[in-house]
């Protein structure tokens, strides 16, 4: 949850995209700010000299004024019109930050005149000075219509807070982008028809609210991008999750022997769907996963019957293991276990990662073929994370089959800190990983309760690792002594 005062006009986004309702919470005290309609007027220069004339007006009255642009370069064209007629001002504009905290806390003053982009005014609290409630409070000037109408509702905001008194203007052109998308010439040839003067405003509902369904519709075109971008990333996040909760089950020593007897079932599921009959590549295929003796794998891929060409060859497979096991030991072989799969899992991760970027940058080119590009990118993507599981399967089964104890007490698989090239880029990485908490308080029930908890087995898993690494430390030093 959280807390604006512009979210009203995004809450469908907010329910579609996040599934957070939008609530609106009243106003400490009445409102008393007046909003005036906008002043439409038929050319730019036209409109920058009546905010010109507008912002001397309520400066000679003593009224602070604030004047909001979209962007730095309308800022400082205002601000020539100023310097013509003498009027001294402060620009806020991200450019000088070190005197933005001495700006905004004079900008309420009386006589005060504030020039602000957007960005830069956004949040502005202005705190009005003595004498200036009388005089009518806070004047906030728009040089323009904005795409969004949050962006128009904050800079009104800027002005009427917590029921001061305030006045609110928008000053629009038929020249504005808004307008020059929008039915901007019609407008423009319907104000010369009716022979409206080039420095004359005219006031209209109508076009006010052709302005607010401008908005809408930008509004609605933005929303659509950020949903489409939502939704292929979404694509991407479940096969983020699987793969790192896996990697975190790793990284904190846990058993993964249940993983990899579950990758040797369905390796051997899927090398013994059809008899070797329909699959010339039977007896490579299943070789290059499983050392069996040619034999039995010829004798496995002659069996007719599914189900117990399965069960022969799984059973093969596990006496395999089983072999493996009584070979090496349970505890070295879990070691290598980690380790193997680790690696695997983080080279293939990241294979993943950059073919994923490229099917996304060229996934657009299917809708030439009346193609929905989303739909496509979501089964392109699962066979691409199906392609990745099947060459994990084979990759870390293969490795465990074929490792030997001379090999695995070379490397001390045990004492193995599982440094791949992922967790080496994790640990300089300037942004924390996925695995880490960024944000966010840390969970306090500890301090609700008395009982201490009971050791997990990533915590058991994790003393008995630091107690390996420094009984191989003083293994290391006796050998340097020596």
């Amino acid at each position: 949850s959280g807390m604006t005062g512009t979210a009203f006009t995004e809450a469908e986004e907010f329910q579609q995209i996040y599934s957070l309702d939008v609530v609106v919470v009243p106003p400490n005290k009445p409102i008393t700010r007046k909003d005036h309609q906008d002043l439409i007027y038929k050319t730019e220069k036209a409109k920058l000299k009546a905010v010109a004339a507008a912002i001397k007006k309520y400066h000679e009255q003593g009224r602070p004024v604030l004047v909001g642009s979209g962007s730095i370069a309308k800022n400082e064209l205002i601000a020539q019109w100023l310097d013509k007629a003498g009027i001294k001002y402060e620009i806020l504009n991200a450019k000088n930050n070190e005197r933005e905290a001495e700006i905004v806390a004079h900008a309420g003053e009386k006589g005060a005149v504030t020039l602000a982009t957007n960005i830069a005014g956004r949040g502005t609290d202005i705190k009005l000075g003595p004498g200036v409630k009388e005089l009518g409070g806070l004047v906030v000037i728009g040089s323009e219509r904005h795409e969004s109408r949050r962006i128009d509702n904050q800079l009104r905001g800027r002005g009427g807070r917590q029921g001061d008194p305030g006045d609110t203007q928008f000053y629009v052109s038929t020249e504005d982008d808004l307008m020059r998308i929008f039915q901007g010439e019609r407008i423009a040839g319907l104000m010369e028809r009716l022979g409206v003067e080039e420095d004359m405003a005219i006031q209209n509902k109508a076009v006010s609210k052709t302005l607010e369904a401008a908005q809408k519709r930008v509004e609605g075109f933005n929303f659509d991008a950020r949903k489409n971008v939502v939704q292929y990333d979404n694509v991407i996040n479940r096969h983020r999750k699987v793969v790192y909760t896996v990697r975190r089950k790793i990284l904190d020593g846990d058993n993964i022997k249940p993983e990899i007897q579950r990758l040797l079932r369905t390796a051997v599921e899927s090398l013994t769907e059809v008899p070797a009959k329909q699959n010339p590549k039977f007896a490579e295929e299943f070789g290059m996963i499983f050392p069996l003796d040619k034999d039995e794998i010829k004798k496995i891929g002659a069996e007719k019957r599914d189900r117990v060409r399965t069960k022969m060859a799984l059973d093969a497979a596990k006496k395999l293991y089983q072999d493996k096991e009584d070979e090496l030991g349970s505890e070295l072989l879990r070691g290598i276990e980690r380790e193997v799969y680790l690696q695997v899992l983080d080279t293939l991760w990241m294979q993943h990662l950059e073919n994923m970027q490229h099917l996304r940058e060229g996934i657009h080119w299917r809708s030439v073929g009346q193609r929905d590009p989303l739909v496509e990118y979501r089964a392109e993507s699962q066979k691409l994370f199906d392609s990745l599981q099947a060459n994990l399967r084979a990759e870390v089964l293969h490795a465990i089959y074929q490792v030997r104890k001379t090999d695995a007490i070379t490397r001390e698989a045990t004492d193995d800190e599982h440094d791949t090239e992922l967790t080496r880029l994790a640990e300089t990485s300037v942004e924390r990983g996925v695995n880490e908490i960024t944000s966010g308080e840390a969970n306090r029930d500890h301090d609700f309760t008395k009982t201490k908890a009971a050791p997990t087995t990533a915590d058991v898993n994790r003393k008995r690792n630091a107690a390996r690494k420094k009984k191989k430390a003083q293994r290391q030093n006796r050998k340097k002594n020596r």
